[in-house]
C-alpha cells in the first residue's frame, strides 16, 4: 500500500466478490484478476491435473 495505490487479495463466493467491486467502483479499479477455482493439495500428496 501507498499513498496512491492499494493491493488487494480476496477469496470468497462470485456473488460477495462481484458486490465487493461495486463497493469500490467509485475509487478507481485500475486492474482487477480473477482466477475462478483453484485447488492447494495439503499433507505430503501431490496433486495430478487430469486425474
Amino acid at each position: 500500500m501507498t499513498l496512491t495505490t492499494m493491493t488487494l487479495e480476496l477469496c470468497d463466493t462470485s456473488a460477495h466478490l462481484c458486490r465487493f467491486e461495486e463497493v469500490i467502483e467509485p475509487y478507481g479499479i485500475i486492474e482487477m484478476v480473477r482466477t475462478g477455482t483453484i485447488e492447494i493439495e495439503k499433507g505430503s500428496d501431490t496433486f495430478t491435473a487430469g486425474k
